[in-house]
């Protein structure tokens, strides 16, 4: 017996093997911080340099500022016209974003950007979707 308590001390944790784990832990914690969404706040939407739609994440809550331009669908869709074209906005509360969901313009790139990667931009309509106090400037890659 005197042999298998020998063994079964050596097999618990050595001073090392908590380093390991306690650097394992920290990456971890760390993972999960920068993970988490980090733009609740304020989503302003633009058309050439005009707000004419905001919604406010931390109470789910818009406002319209120009109803010639915004049509709410719903509480989290909303269709932003300009001339002859259109955009239609979606809100993703539960992840603090938003996206373009549909879209007239050539190419549709804008239907392929987050708010939360940096800014939605529509050059054909004029429209730009991001966080209040966000950069213009789309984050690539």
């Amino acid at each position: 017996m005197n042999d298998r308590t020998e063994n079964v001390k050596q097999a618990f944790f050595k001073p090392f093997d908590l380093i390991i784990y306690l650097i394992i832990a920290v990456v971890i914690a760390l993972s999960l911080a920068f993970a988490a969404p980090k733009n609740v706040g304020v989503l302003e939407a633009s058309v050439r340099g005009v707000v004419v739609l905001t919604y406010d994440f931390s109470n789910k809550t818009y406002s319209v500022l120009d109803g010639q331009i915004v049509t709410v669908l719903s509480d989290t869709e909303f269709r932003i016209s300009v001339g002859d074209g259109y955009n239609v906005v979606t809100i993703d509360a539960q992840n603090n974003d938003a996206y373009v969901s549909d879209s007239d313009c050539a190419g549709g790139e804008c239907k392929k950007m987050k708010a939360s990667l940096g800014s939605i931009i529509c050059a054909p309509h004029g429209l730009v979707v991001s966080f209040k106090g966000a950069s213009s400037e789309p984050k690539v890659g």
